[in-house]
């Protein structure tokens, strides 16, 4: 209920109220209850003493019946008549007696048996047929006396079989019949005062009055019960008593009291009682309403009012109020608060600022998280690392796309397993190319030592990267190149020799046989010894110290002057655009060596392209220097053949030295220049030469 409420918004007036009514109407309900339960059980225990004593009438009344019968039975059959007629065979005459004993006794039927199972004189219908009396008859006719409940053909009827005897000697037996009907029920109801319901192994023996519908609960409800025990079916109380307890072989009698009358006087009481607890509730709530108005609502009011007010921020001292009671007390205190509040709010926002100076001069990137996840400081620094623009972070999870993807395990794992991160490199992507950053994280603790969130700390070292690779393959090439120009050197000069000789064996001398072959061999030797003396020459480009003959240079025709010397017919159905504004100013340069880099630079991207690709160089200021581009849409590489690309002897293609790209590195480089790549698979490469 409470739940509900809260959910409703209900003020604390509205729940005072409802707690009053709540109060009120429990009190209601458990007064009813308990008043209607007491009664009830009153009522039910006046009712089941009340069955105990009809219980006992009825027990008496059909004891005393029983006996009365029985009597009758053994004073008829010990009638000297009766004893001579049945002796005799005297028919006729024992059939008048016994006519005159039952007009007499009022009872349903009379008859003598004397050897046979159908009956010797009668007055009244005997049912001899009934296995039930017959059995009982072979009893009497050995000596026993019985009493018991036949059905018959003719309705229920008590018998009492009794022995004739002449001496010792049993000659016949008299039975005596009471017809069990609603008149005997009647009777024994006068008697009691209450219903009756007699039942004879599933017949059943009642007033009329009574519906079958009931009769029906009332066996079930008797049967379930067992003798003695007294049980309710429907309007009734119901008490069951075993008349073999009597002397009877079968049946049951069942008292029913109708407790109609006093169920309706519990319904008129708890009537009476539900309307004098509505007026009471109602004075009640009326007088609550009022008391509370005036001692709680008013007071309350005027401390909401000044509540709003600090929850503006306007923390002067609200209230000062002269109240002598709890409330004043109350207001004395929200007013020292403010105070208090006043200064407080001084300090913080002086700590605050300063924090803040704090975070943002420092120049590593500072995020802390709490231990649901959620940004709590997120500096100036790392903004500008991450490029992490637009939405304001704080209050965001860390997983909410605030952070790159490569960092969050960082995160995770000292959130979840405590792992903490110490100076570990994780390389990320970011709008302007990957980047590499040192992360580090160490556990967030409140001043009592508690663990609160986590803090990472990260910078950026991709430049410092770069340069270490910059610098590696730097030292590689003046390593290879030195060996390269070792290797050149030794190998030109028998070329010289091998070509001369070559071409003196061509120009000066024909055999008389395989002319044609061995001018076609003479040829071929030339042309390889040119092959190799261009590798050769390569070598030496790539080996020998550059000396840089700078000197102003149009940037348009330096890269015209590179079109102008490649094989472009080799490349058919590959564009070739350049991109080069008007006004771009002539650059410091050595016109030869960048016309060399730039061409090996176009090279590489025609030989990267298929047909119906295009490449494009570009050309234009960055920031302070100069910015060349060589785009193709070829094939692309992967991160590995990007990072071994400006490798001397390193190649992709099954032809070719290597030393294209390692030669454009070393002009580049020579002119205090840099040259990257940026590069996909399946959508091509980017070189981007600074100068």
């Amino acid at each position: 209920m409470s739940s509900r409420i809260r959910r409703i918004g209900l003020k604390l007036s509205g729940k005072m109220v409802l707690f009053f009514i709540a109060i009120v109407l429990s009190q209601a309900f458990i007064t009813i209850t308990i008043l209607t339960t007491i009664i009830s059980r009153t009522n039910l225990d006046s009712v089941k003493s009340r069955m105990s004593d009809t219980l006992a009438s009825a027990d008496g009344y059909l004891a005393e019946t029983f006996s009365d019968l029985r009597v009758k039975g053994s004073l008829i059959a010990g009638q000297q008549k009766t004893v001579d007629y049945a002796d005799f065979r005297l028919r006729n005459l024992l059939a008048r007696e016994l006519v005159l004993f039952k007009e007499s006794l009022g009872i349903e039927s009379l008859a003598v048996f004397t050897g046979s199972d159908s009956p010797f004189a009668a007055a009244g219908r005997a049912d001899a047929r009934d296995p039930v009396f017959l059995d009982q008859l072979a009893q009497a006719g050995r000596g026993g006396n019985a009493l018991f409940v036949s059905p018959g053909d003719s309705g229920t009827t008590l018998f009492v079989l009794s022995p004739i005897k002449r001496g010792n000697r049993i000659i016949g037996v008299l039975s005596l019949g009471l017809r069990i009907d609603e008149g005997f029920v009647r009777r024994i109801e006068k008697i009691i005062n209450a219903r009756v319901l007699l039942r004879f192994e599933g017949q059943s023996v009642h007033d009329a009055g009574l519906p079958e519908k009931m009769v029906g609960q009332v066996v079930a409800a008797a049967t379930r019960a067992g003798e003695g025990r007294v049980v309710t079916a429907g309007p009734y109380v119901v008490g069951t008593l075993d008349l073999r307890a009597l002397g009877l072989s079968r049946g049951a009698i069942s008292c029913l009291m109708d407790t109609t009358e006093s169920a309706r006087q519990i319904r008129r009481y708890n009537i009476i009682s539900l309307g004098a607890t509505f007026l009471i509730l109602t004075l009640a709530l009326v007088s609550g309403i009022a008391f509370y108005q005036r001692t709680f609502l008013r007071k309350f009011q005027a401390i909401l009012r000044g509540i709003t007010h600090i929850a503006r921020g306007d923390f002067n001292p609200p209230f000062q109020l002269a109240w002598q009671d709890e409330f004043g007390q109350l207001t004395r205190a929200f007013d020292d608060m403010c105070r208090k509040l006043l200064v407080r709010e001084k300090e913080l926002s002086q700590l605050s600022r300063y924090n803040t100076l704090v975070l943002d001069s420092v120049h590593s990137g500072i995020v802390s998280v709490n231990l649901q996840g959620e940004i709590t400081a997120f500096n100036k620094a790392a903004q500008e690392i991450l490029h992490a623009g637009g939405s304001e972070p704080l209050g965001r999870h860390f997983g909410a796309g605030t952070l790159p993807e490569e960092i969050l395990p960082v995160f995770r794992e000292s959130l979840q397993a405590g792992a903490y991160a110490a100076s570990a490199e994780v390389a990320i992507s970011r709008p302007d190319g990957p980047g590499t950053l040192t992360v580090a994280s160490s556990p967030l603790l409140s001043p009592d030592g508690e663990r609160i969130g986590v803090i990472v700390i990260f910078e950026d070292i991709t430049k410092e990267k770069s340069l270490e690779e910059k610098l590696a393959l730097s030292t590689k090439l003046a390593a290879l190149g030195e060996m390269a120009a070792g290797v050149a050197h030794q190998v030109r000069n028998p070329l010289v020799v091998m070509k001369v000789s070559s071409e003196m064996l061509r120009d000066n001398f024909s055999p008389r046989k395989n002319a044609e072959k061995y001018r076609k061999l003479t040829h071929l030797v030339v042309d390889e010894i040119d092959a190799l003396n261009l590798v050769v020459s390569n070598f030496l480009d790539f080996a020998r110290p550059r000396k840089i003959n700078r000197a102003p240079c149009s940037v348009r025709s330096v890269v015209e002057f590179a079109l102008a010397g490649l094989p472009l017919d080799r490349f058919p159905g590959i564009e070739v655009r350049t991109l080069i504004p008007d006004d771009l100013a002539d650059y410091p340069m050595d016109r030869n060596l960048m016309t060399q880099a730039l061409a090996n630079l176009v090279l590489n991207a025609l030989q990267a392209s298929s047909p119906g690709k295009s490449v494009e160089l570009r050309a234009g200021v960055d920031g302070d220097g100069l910015c060349i581009e060589v785009e193709d849409w070829g094939t692309g590489m992967d991160e590995e053949t990007a990072r071994s690309i400006f490798n001397p002897f390193f190649t992709t293609r099954d032809s070719g030295t290597g030393l294209g790209l390692s030669i454009a590195h070393r002009i580049i480089e020579s002119h205090q220049g840099s040259i990257d790549v940026r590069s996909c698979l399946g959508r091509g490469s980017v070189f981007r030469v600074r100068l």
